[in-house]
């Protein structure tokens, strides 16, 4: 067959014309030639691709585009499958979103003209292959094997946490039931490996994060991490100490406040009705810090005490142990110099026993105070702050006053708890080195004594909510912080401006007896420190009195004259004082018992003089007369005296009074 030179001549040309890029090569060579393929590429229809034109229900489509949700759902709508509850309803991967720089997308998955996600960025039906080993029923534009499609485009959760993310391809010691069932996979075949489905899916998640479970609704659901990490996640070897961690899946308690930022500016992850949850101190991508994965790192556990800003004043205090001790180690043998603040003593899921403890329980770890004890001991990081054998008791019970209920007791553990007994903790607040009021006032550097309620020069604030009776002692001679004239310090060289009213004559830690706590300076050894064998020559109450109402003593203005009244002596009847309670008889250790001897305190009260402001509920009488029990008024002598007992105080009181204005020679007091 011939043909004619004009066909032979064009035939010629289209060979010599440059051939398209298999990317040009879209358009059919003729219209509706596919009709499975106009079905989605409508431009292919004859009225578009060769009249040009658009329709009533369609317009012309003059640029190339991108397959859209719509395509896809013109059948995934229940006409071909019914995908709408995945793609359209979930919060699963979502199409119209930029990526972020944080994504890589490969050149041969496509975005639609304003550089965003569509359905067909990751799927094609034309990827379709006749085996189906990598997920291909998807219409995947690349193999998914172990989630290798999703680290095409996510480039930057790979490498573990030395890039701050949650390793991946790494082996599980189990597969998560839990995870299973709410359609997430793990990886690696016999040998089970955590990837990228197995906390995320494309379709189906919980949340805008594509997860297989929540990770903020730990009250109606299996959460994310837990079912792997348990909600106690600690030393696994040992499960009875996990349950010592952080408590989650709570809302915050009374002594943490969460920042609705973090001081980074990032804000804070909390759970559905304001729970703490992992993810609350924790980010399994893009963490700042590669250890532990933190939402924040800022050094010094700064996520500690954005949440807990009380306990924030600990940090360059004596209790910081970076300062202290800082060669110090806690239980997982990290250096407090190496450590945060807070690390010395607790650790977030690591602890010990209660509070999440760091460090080494003393006594077995079920006293309360053994958690001070600990470095409070001799041997000790703390041995020189010790509290000798006469100190304070601890375990006792506490006034049923309103004023003592302000401090804390605790139980057995070192639980909190208002029917406790006394603690360290019940005196002292072990992240305050000193109360607000007195760090914004005092014109010096306070002293670190770490109390809840610090006595200045004025006050004896905290011994009063548990000693109320003793408050109008401020208000009197015995208080001596009044005696400006008088330089003055206990035994323990404390200062009236160092320990407050009550120092002078009470410490509360290392004092120089059991009884009273006493504090004063004695005229001769206490019965505590004389030499073995030898016995008391002297009742401690007179070693009380006499080491200020003696020559010499800064009391000495007021020494009785004579010993007008023989201590020693068994009280004879019944008597009371002047508030109804029973004349207190001590034995020569100074223990108060029922059946005791006659001594200084029996008659006298020395926390209630004349001068003492009427409060705390006492109502001060005539008895306030130099410290009397009882008054003129009410007779101090007459209910073991008679009535006698009027005559004898009589007697005795111009005597002294006499004596006081000029000395008689024969009732000299004896030496």
């Amino acid at each position: 067959m011939k043909y004619p030179g004009s066909f032979c001549l064009i035939t010629a040309l289209i060979l010599l014309l440059p051939r398209p890029s298999p990317a040009q090569l879209e358009l059919p060579k003729r219209a509706d030639t596919a009709r499975e393929c106009s079905i989605c590429h409508f431009r292919w229809v004859s009225t578009f691709f060769n009249e040009h034109r658009g329709t009533p229900l369609a317009p012309l489509q003059e640029e190339q585009v991108v397959g859209t949700r719509e395509m896809c759902l013109s059948c995934h709508d229940g006409a071909v499958r019914d995908s709408r509850d995945k793609v359209c309803n979930d919060p699963g991967h979502r199409v119209g979103n930029i990526p972020s720089q944080r994504v890589r997308i490969p050149e041969n998955f496509p975005l639609d003209e304003n550089g965003a996600m569509q359905c067909s960025t990751c799927h094609t039906p034309h990827a379709m292959k006749k085996t189906r080993d990598t997920l291909v029923e998807f219409f995947l534009r690349a193999p998914n094997k172990d989630s290798s499609l999703c680290t095409l485009c996510h480039t930057s959760t790979l490498g573990g946490k030395k890039k701050g993310n949650h390793p991946v391809n790494s082996p599980l010691e189990r597969i998560p039931q839990a995870i299973l069932e709410a359609g997430g996979i793990v990886g690696g075949g016999t040998s089970p490996e955590i990837i990228c489905e197995t906390c995320h899916v494309a379709h189906g998640g919980i949340n805008n994060q594509l997860l297989v479970l929540s990770v903020e609704d730990p009250l109606t659901r299996s959460v994310l991490c837990e079912v792997c990490h348990t909600n106690k996640p600690g030393r696994s070897g040992t499960p009875a100490l996990n349950r010592f961690s952080h408590p989650i899946d709570i809302p915050p308690e009374r002594s943490a406040t969460i920042p609705k930022k973090w001081s980074g500016g990032e804000e804070v992850f909390l759970g559905r009705n304001g729970e703490l949850v992992c993810r609350t101190c924790h980010k399994p991508h893009y963490a700042e810090d590669r250890k532990h994965l933190l939402a924040e790192y800022r050094g010094n556990d700064s996520l500690c005490v954005q949440c807990h800003r009380e306990q924030a004043s600990l940090i360059g205090s004596l209790h910081d142990l970076r300062r202290s001790a800082p060669q110090e180690k806690n239980v997982l043998d990290s250096r407090a110099q190496e450590t945060g603040p807070c690390a010395s003593c607790h650790l977030v899921h690591q602890g010990m026993g209660n509070f999440m403890w760091a460090r080494t329980l003393a006594e077995g770890g079920r006293d309360p105070a053994s958690f001070c004890t600990g470095c409070h001991a001799p041997g000790q990081c703390a041995a020189n702050a010790v509290a000798g054998d006469f100190s304070h008791p601890m375990g006792i019970g506490m006034p049923d006053h309103p004023s003592s209920r302000t401090l804390p007791l605790y139980e057995q553990g070192g639980k909190r708890n208002e029917a406790g007994t006394m603690s360290c903790s019940t005196c002292h607040d072990v992240h305050t080195p000193v109360p607000l009021a007195l760090r914004n006032h005092s014109p010096e550097t306070p002293k670190e004594r770490f109390l809840r309620i610090t006595p200045d020069q004025q006050t004896a604030s905290l011994c009063i909510r548990c000693h109320p009776e003793q408050a109008p002692v401020e208000g009197t001679k015995h208080n001596i912080i009044t005696r400006v004239d008088v330089p003055f310090s206990n035994a323990l060289g404390q200062t009236t401006a160092e320990g407050g009213v009550c120092s002078p004559c009470h410490v509360a830690h290392n004092a120089a007896s059991r009884p009273h706590l006493w504090a004063g300076l004695p005229r001769s050894p206490l019965p505590e420190q004389r030499e073995p064998g030898k016995a008391a020559d002297t009742h401690i109450i007179t070693h009380i009195c006499t080491g200020c109402h003696a020559g010499g003593g800064i009391a000495a203005d007021k020494v009785p004259p004579l010993t007008v009244h023989p201590a020693g002596l068994v009280l004879p009847c019944d008597a009371e004082d002047a508030q109804g309670n029973p004349f207190p008889l001590y034995t020569p250790e100074g223990e108060r018992i029922p059946d005791g001897d006659i001594h200084c305190a029996t008659c006298h009260n020395p926390h209630q003089g004349r001068s003492a402001p009427a409060g705390n509920g006492l109502v001060l009488t005539a008895a306030s007369d130099r410290f009397l029990r009882r008054g003129i008024a009410e007779v101090l002598c007459t209910p073991c005296h008679g009535e006698e007992g009027l005559i004898r105080y009589l007697y005795f009181h111009r005597m002294q009074r006499a004596m006081n204005a000029a000395p008689f020679p024969h009732l000299k007091r004896k030496r």
